[in-house]
């Protein structure tokens, strides 16, 4: 994206100064984006539409935990940071393992997850 984003700034005469800092505000953005900025988004979406439902659905959850990708806690505080939003969004996890089994094998106590096994 970084390469595609220089040329359109070069074309539309940007100087590389310009380029180099509106990359990394980006950058920047991207770095410390979470779950209650994502929500933050959110909500300004839902005022502009407000009769929209969003669901958010990860597909392969155990995979892309074992993966290291995201933890199971990290799951759980997207899930509950947007459940939030006046129950206009959800978020389903799909897992092809068994929720004990993907706990077990993160390391994770049961007790830091109640709103997560509480659900299933």
């Amino acid at each position: 994206i970084a390469k595609a984003m220089r040329r359109v700034y070069m074309a539309m005469d940007y100087s590389e100064a310009e380029y180099e800092d509106t990359k990394n505000t980006y950058s920047a953005a991207i770095q410390n984006f979470s779950a209650s900025k994502f929500k933050e988004v959110l909500e300004k979406y839902l005022l502009k539409y407000p009769d929209e439902t969003l669901v958010f659905i990860f597909d392969e959850a155990s995979e892309a935990i074992s993966q290291k990708k995201f933890t199971l806690l990290d799951l759980e505080g997207l899930s509950e940071a947007l459940s939030s939003i006046a129950k206009r969004v959800w978020t389903i996890a799909i897992a092809q393992e068994k929720l004990d089994d993907v706990i077990n094998n993160q390391n994770v106590s049961r007790s830091q997850l109640t709103k997560v096994t509480d659900r299933f």
